[in-house]
């Protein structure tokens, strides 16, 4: 039995190709944090959960390891007892604790077709590393995944320790702005992590995170990877998803949230733009241009807070588009009503093409609870939040932050039911020029339904009303579409940053 296991691991390594001899050389040492999956592994794995339930952790099994079982079962009188037994505990042990750890790493992006929205509000805790209260996402796409990988690097522990001037300033701004995302693991394809022009690799060599083929075991000042990579072929993707996979590699991470959306959304008002800021000091320029830039430094300069509101967005399509638009051109802030959809929903952060990260999204609940514990715009005792809880949190914009709320509509002779008054309808050109000419630039436009448009009521907190100019005969603009016109428009008073 020993030399036909090793008649048979001979042959398939001789099986391999150069460019597999290659690969698998590169996982050597790296089991920590990197594996590389068959998907033999893969349909052990799932045959195995099918057989164990809930217990599918439980003596894991491998085709080689049934293999062994099925050759010891028969022919012992041919057989040495001892030396099989110690081949039979030592490739069972091995190939146990390698599917062991292929399965907890796989467990997010597993069966995805059967669960498409599931890793949005899937909770986690059966990894020490995550909190029971913790919520996952999944991000489809090579340049979305080396989005997050970007993000999640320049944000985390590891990258702080980075020389680069710019990514220290890009990572202070990320964290001031949007909060920052951790990856849990990526799934990708060998071509997609190992060859140009993807080559997800030299995103981690980059940050230090991988040490390129010419350095040595041993080098120091390579800092450890914060997160699994999970390279497989396309059959073995595929079999893990649950559905042929086209796309080049997967993201898992952890949805970032704001503890205290309040007070981030108040801390907005009082950042500098850093019109006044300069580099570090510049051996080269004058005495003259030094004391022109640090008299400037003494007068910053405000940057207006651009805020988009979403009412009842149902589409994640939708959502996604917007949420790319609203990275375009800068905006600080996406908040959503109660009843929108969830902006780490597989579809909307794979058509955002990994943006999402870049854009904090606030639920309009989450602010109500905390202004209800600081006494602000607290309700009526027995009301309920039938507004998607959107009219009180604009209202506390734009009386006590003093910003201007745009409700943009589609029907100029739309009136709501007539029962009450509603803010005055103003062209989206007039109301550029207004904001040129206003003190304050900063500004919250709110779009609503694709099908029904904004609420009355939350219609009546606006400013005043909105309306895209469209030539005779074109009723309607898609919402992607539309935030994109308002965003801009509104935004032609202030460069883009």
């Amino acid at each position: 039995q020993r030399r036909r296991l090793q008649q048979q691991t001979e042959t398939s390594s001789c099986a391999l190709s150069p460019y597999q001899q290659t690969i698998a050389k590169w996982f050597h040492g790296k089991e920590e944090w990197a594996v590389f999956v068959t998907a033999e592994d893969v349909r052990a794995i799932r045959r195995r959960r099918r057989e164990a339930g809930e217990q599918r952790r439980d003596n894991l099994q491998s085709p080689v390891v049934d293999r062994i079982q099925r050759d010891t079962s028969g022919d012992h009188h041919n057989v040495d007892n001892s030396s099989s037994q110690k081949v039979t505990c030592v490739e069972i042990e091995s190939e146990m604790s390698r599917l062991e750890r292929i399965d907890a790493w796989i467990d997010p992006f597993f069966d995805l077709k059967e669960m498409p929205n599931a890793n949005a509000i899937r909770r986690t805790g059966e990894n020490s590393d995550q909190s029971c209260n913790d919520r996952l996402f999944i991000a489809e796409g090579t340049e979305a995944v080396r989005l997050m990988i970007e993000k999640c690097l320049k944000t985390s522990k590891d990258a702080t320790e980075i020389k680069d001037a710019t990514d220290h300033r890009y990572a202070k701004e990320d964290r001031r702005n949007a909060p920052p995302v951790r990856i849990l693991s990526i799934l990708c394809k060998p071509a997609t992590f190992f060859e140009r022009p993807v080559c997800l690799a030299d995103e981690l060599v980059k940050r230090n995170c991988l040490r390129p083929p010419s350095h040595k075991d041993n080098n120091p000042s390579v800092s450890p990877c914060p997160f699994k990579i999970i390279v497989g072929t396309e059959e073995a993707l595929s079999e893990i998803v649950g559905f042929p996979l086209a796309r080049g590699a997967m993201a898992c991470g952890i949805v970032p949230r704001i503890q205290r959306p309040l007070q981030w959304l108040k801390s907005l008002s009082n950042r500098d733009d850093g019109a006044g800021e300069s580099e570090t000091n510049n051996d080269d320029e004058t005495i003259a241009q030094r004391s022109a830039r640090q008299h400037h430094v003494h007068k910053p300069t405000h940057k207006p807070v651009r805020i988009l509101a979403l009412d009842a967005v149902s589409n994640a399509s939708n959502l996604g588009s917007i949420l790319r638009t609203a990275a375009a051109f800068g905006v600080d802030a996406v908040l959503l009503s109660e009843d929108s959809c969830d902006a780490w929903y597989r579809q909307a952060v794979r058509v955002s093409m990994g943006y999402v990260v870049t854009v904090t999204t606030i639920r309009a609940g989450e602010l109500r609870t905390e202004m209800a514990c600081e006494g602000l715009g607290m309700e009526e005792e027995g009301t309920k939040c039938s507004d998607g809880g959107l009219p009180r949190v604009l209202k506390w914009l734009r009386e006590d932050m003093r910003i201007q709320c745009f409700a943009a509509v589609v029907d100029a002779d739309d009136d709501g039911d007539g029962t009450d008054y509603l803010p005055p309808l103003v062209s989206l050109e007039a109301i550029s020029e207004s904001t040129r000419n206003h003190s304050s630039s900063s500004w919250v436009c709110v779009l609503g339904n694709e099908g029904h448009g904004i609420r009355d009521e939350v219609v009546k907190e606006a400013s005043c009303r909105i309306r895209i100019g469209m030539a005779n005969g074109v009723d309607s603009l898609s919402l992607p579409v539309a935030a994109g016109i308002l965003i801009h428009g509104l935004s032609l008073s202030n460069k883009i940053t």
